[in-house]
């Protein structure tokens, strides 16, 4: 599911009415109890208290917040809640920090996190995700994220592809 004027982006999410298709779609317990992929890319007009409804989306298994900006290392917390989650896209989201990431090492099901162009996010970070079976981990863009250290924790993590 998609809110309606955010698929991939291309409409943008300027419009009021994107973000009440998401309040909508949240509050409504047939949306949240079959929704399976929810993607608000570019959603830049939602709010950080969309994040604290999430957990209702108990079945979530693909989660695109990419480029939203407005996700804090305390809505990591809350997305911690969603065990079913293989798939989580935070790219370019600055407020991000290792300190949030260790938040995420409870979903045990995740094989692929993208955390690409989130400034405040190290290979100290990255550690707090050990346990982990991540199978694709996008780290580009990370200027925090020294080149050694990254390649030093790739041979660790022997089954998880790092994308640079």
């Amino acid at each position: 599911m998609f809110c309606s004027s955010c698929v991939g982006g291309r409409a943008g999410c300027g419009s009021g009415r994107s973000w009440r298709t998401v309040c909508g779609l949240i509050n409504s317990p047939v949306g949240n109890s079959a929704l399976r992929l929810l993607s608000l890319r570019d959603c830049t007009q939602l709010r950080g208290e969309i994040v604290d409804s999430l957990p209702a989306f108990h079945r979530l298994t693909r989660l695109d917040l990419a480029r939203c900006g407005f996700v804090r290392d305390e809505h990591l917390q809350t997305l911690g809640k969603l065990h079913e989650l293989r798939v989580l896209s935070l790219d370019g989201n600055p407020l991000v920090t290792d300190a949030g990431l260790a938040h995420l090492r409870d979903l045990d099901k995740l094989e692929e996190l993208d955390l690409r162009a989130n400034p405040n996010v190290t290979v100290e970070g990255l550690r707090r995700l050990e346990g982990l079976k991540l199978r694709r981990l996008t780290i580009a863009a990370c200027r925090a994220i020294d080149l050694e250290d990254s390649r030093r924790l790739e041979t660790e993590w022997k089954d998880c592809v790092f994308v640079r």
